[in-house]
């Protein structure tokens, strides 16, 4: 409310992204949908496209989702990817989008959620952030474990359980 009334909008999105993802997790879907369609509709009169806006965005699509309307919201979910320039904010784009697939129609959607998580591959590789590639690893090893490719999940946990630390940050 402070970062609206001081006109700090890129705040105000940045902290609305996060707060629609904390509603969320705390099963708030009707507050996470709120507060996604505020910060969509002040993305949108700021006329700028940016990280939190998206991932607001996001979050309020996988709350529609969990709510009950899969279809349009996961259709949604799939826009905002392919219109989503930067390989790095396509990282959880990739990851929501292989997890609902897997968790509503499971191994009727194995060869879609494979293609989904190779396209998060090459983005995770190509934005080279180690966070958002271990976030999106996790959503890849749940999503192959309930299409039935149990082997190919364990390969992925395997492989990021020894994977080496990239710096101090990391």
């Amino acid at each position: 409310l402070e970062a609206r009334r001081s006109y700090l909008s890129g705040i105000a999105l940045d902290i609305g992204s996060w707060l629609t993802q904390t509603r969320y997790m705390r099963g708030r879907l009707i507050e996470a949908r709120e507060v996604g369609e505020e910060c969509e509709a002040l993305a949108e009169r700021i006329g700028e496209p940016s990280r939190p806006a998206m991932l607001a965005r996001m979050w309020r699509l996988i709350g529609t989702i969990s709510a009950g309307d899969h279809r349009a919201a996961l259709a949604d979910l799939v826009a905002l990817c392919e219109s989503e320039r930067d390989p790095h904010h396509r990282i959880p784009l990739h990851g929501a989008i292989s997890r609902w697939h897997s968790r509503l129609e499971g191994a009727a959607r194995a060869e879609e959620v494979r293609a989904r998580i190779a396209a998060g591959r090459r983005d995770v590789a190509d934005a080279r952030c180690t966070r958002c590639g271990v976030e999106f690893i996790r959503a890849a090893t749940e999503s192959l474990a309930r299409v039935g490719a149990v082997a190919e999940a364990m390969q992925w946990f395997e492989e990021a359980e020894h994977a080496p630390p990239r710096g101090d940050l990391q």
